[in-house]
């Protein structure tokens, strides 16, 4: 997604697996106020966003701890949801 996108958090891309790139790069022109503040309790909280989206953020610290061998293969065994 293009840094001048109304998606964009960062004006530029920054390393995803880096938990203090995105320190170093503006927001990007289209960041509200809204979006920074959900960017500040998010970051506060231990995340860091997503420079091509302002609405996701990482936890890269959880990361470490995931098994990421998956095939991608789900099984849906069942579905719990009622017709409206």
């Amino acid at each position: 997604m293009p840094p001048d996108s109304a998606a964009a958090a960062l004006s530029r891309p920054v390393s995803i697996m880096s938990d203090a790139a995105w320190r170093q790069v503006p927001a990007a022109v289209g960041m509200n106020e809204a979006a920074r503040l959900l960017q500040s309790y998010a970051t506060d909280a231990g995340l860091t966003p997503l420079a091509s989206e302002w609405w996701h953020f990482n936890d890269l610290a959880s990361a470490s701890g995931v098994d990421d061998s998956y095939t991608g293969r789900f099984t849906l065994a069942a579905n719990v949801g009622v017709a409206p």
